[in-house]
C-alpha cells in the first residue's frame, strides 16, 4: 500500500458519521449473534425493535440531575442497546444485568452480575436500594420464580423506583398482587423466535413515552 499521502487516507467527518451509525447497528444486530438461546433456561432474546423501545421508554422516564442506575433481571437483549444509548455514552446511567447464563460475562465484563432466582437475595449488599429503574423478565412463568424475583427487586430498588416486567400476560394478576402493575395497552414485545405464549409489558408507573 502507497502511504505517501497520509491525507488520501483520512475520512471526512460525514463519512466517519456514516461510518460510525453502521458499525453501531450491526452490533445491535449482532448482540446475541454469538450467544445463541438457551431453551434449557429458558431463554428467548427480543427483536431489535422491542429492545429499542424498552430501553426508549426507560430513559425516557428518567431525569438526569444526577446519574441514574438501571437494572436489567434475565432481560440480556437489553443491554446493548443501553450501551448504544447516549446517555450511556455520556455517563449519565449504569447498568447492571442480574443474569444466570456466564457466557455474558465475557460479553459484557463490566455489567455482569451473576443470578440465580433460586436464591433471591446472594447479591452483594453494595446493590441494597441502589437502583432507580429496574426491568425484569424472569426466567419461568411460574408463581414461586416471579415471588423470588420480587424478593430480588425489593432488595436492589430505591424507594420510588420505577418497574417494567416483560413476561406472560398468564402471570397479570401475580404481578398485581406483588408490586401493583399495570398492563401498557399500546406496545406488545416481541421475541425474534416467535413464542406461543402471549406476552405483554407491565409497569409501576403511568408511562408518557412508548408504552
Amino acid at each position: 500500500m502507497n502511504l505517501e499521502n497520509e491525507e488520501d487516507l483520512t475520512l471526512s467527518p460525514e463519512t466517519c458519521a456514516i461510518l460510525n451509525e453502521f458499525i453501531a447497528k450491526k452490533r445491535l444486530e449482532d448482540v446475541d449473534v454469538n450467544i445463541s438461546e438457551d431453551w434449557q433456561l429458558s431463554q428467548f432474546w427480543y427483536t431489535n425493535e422491542t429492545s429499542i423501545n424498552i430501553v426508549s421508554e426507560c430513559l425516557g422516564s428518567l431525569e438526569f440531575e444526577i446519574k441514574k442506575r438501571i437494572a436489567c433481571i434475565s432481560c440480556p437483549s437489553l443491554i446493548a442497546p443501553f450501551m448504544e444509548a447516549e446517555q450511556f455514552k455520556q455517563d449519565q446511567i449504569e447498568v447492571k444485568l442480574f443474569e444466570y447464563d456466564k457466557r455474558f460475562q465475557q460479553k459484557y465484563p463490566t455489567s455482569f452480575i451473576h443470578y440465580d432466582y433460586r436464591n433471591p437475595l446472594n447479591i452483594d449488599n453494595q446493590f441494597n436500594e441502589y437502583f432507580d429503574f429496574i426491568i425484569a423478565d424472569p426466567p419461568f412463568l411460574s408463581d414461586e420464580c416471579f415471588i423470588k424475583v420480587a424478593q430480588t427487586i425489593r432488595k436492589l430498588a430505591k424507594p420510588n423506583f420505577k418497574l417494567i416486567f416483560c413476561t406472560g400476560t398468564i402471570m397479570e394478576d401475580l404481578l398485581k398482587r406483588l408490586f401493583n402493575l399495570k398492563k401498557a395497552n399500546n406496545f406488545k414485545p416481541e421475541h425474534k423466535n416467535n413464542l406461543a405464549n402471549d406476552f405483554s409489558i407491565f409497569l409501576n408507573y403511568e408511562s408518557k413515552n412508548i408504552f
